[in-house]
């Protein structure tokens, strides 16, 4: 399988995921202020039959961008404030017509971009579904989750994540490969945008030997679909004992499993 095929399986969004509460922080209403000039900044594709919604895709964008940087920040991460993280978006009204341009934009065939593609990011280049499509594929593949409208933001949030994830990735340790296993780089997008939360029902959270047992059949490709409610539960039990940005600063180490464990267990003591 090509490294382009991996990361578009690694980074195509076939699940939903949730937000974070806002920012009151003086610091991150700065950086959100300024968040707001990359609103125009962003070249923004669509096709003829949603033009008329151009101003309401452009806010969803920015909306979504400043939600995902406040919440790296609030993990600790410092983010270039003026960074364009996003500068082109295209946004498919079919499913057809996405898949055929993943196809064209990594150079893959179409029979390896997801039949349920709903959204990926490369490099800065965002490309989604519509809302109504989105719909589709989300109460198709959970069944257990409630379609609400808040669900395309956490998309976006969720896409948007992995710019922002790259970014550090890439500038602290110069390589991609530094946002670590699939399970986390999904996980920590999907805690990003607070996605698979349900305010009447408690999450449960894992212990150690759950934690590893989910990494070892992902690792072979064996935990059942959805997958991404599971990394989102995988990540958020780390969150309890370990910080967000420990396992971001440690999750292109190659021991990354050993690393966790021992920061697991040393929280208990």
């Amino acid at each position: 399988m090509s490294p382009l095929v991996k990361k578009l399986q690694a980074h195509c969004l076939v699940c939903a995921i949730c937000l974070p509460p806002a920012c009151v922080q003086t610091h991150s209403e700065k950086v959100n202020r300024n968040r707001t000039l990359q609103r125009s900044s962003v070249r923004l594709h669509l096709p003829e039959s949603i033009q008329h919604r151009r101003s309401e895709f452009e806010t969803n964008i920015s909306t979504a961008t400043q939600k995902a940087t406040a919440w790296f920040e609030r993990s600790g991460l410092d983010l270039s404030a003026d960074e364009v993280l996003i500068e082109d978006a295209h946004i498919f009204d079919n499913h057809q017509s996405g898949r055929a341009y993943l196809a064209r934009h990594f150079g893959i065939k179409l029979q390896n971009v997801p039949l349920n593609f709903a959204g990926v990011v490369d490099g800065k280049t965002l490309m989604a579904v519509t809302p109504s499509l989105y719909q589709e594929i989300f109460e198709n593949l959970y069944k257990n989750h409630i379609w609400t409208r808040s669900e395309y933001e956490k998309l976006l949030i969720h896409e948007t994540a992995h710019a922002i994830h790259a970014k550090i990735a890439r500038d602290r340790f110069g390589s991609e490969d530094a946002m670590g296993p699939r399970w986390f780089l999904e996980g920590l997008a999907v805690v990003c945008a607070s996605q698979f939360l349900s305010p009447d029902t408690p999450q449960p959270r894992l212990s150690w030997n759950e934690i590893e047992d989910y990494i070892a059949k992902d690792s072979a490709n064996q935990i059942p679909i959805p997958i991404y409610p599971v990394y989102g539960l995988m990540v958020r039990s780390l969150q309890e004992r370990i910080a967000t940005s420990w396992l971001i600063e440690h999750a292109g180490d190659i021991n990354f499993t050993a690393i966790i464990k021992e920061a697991f267990f040393n929280h208990e003591e």
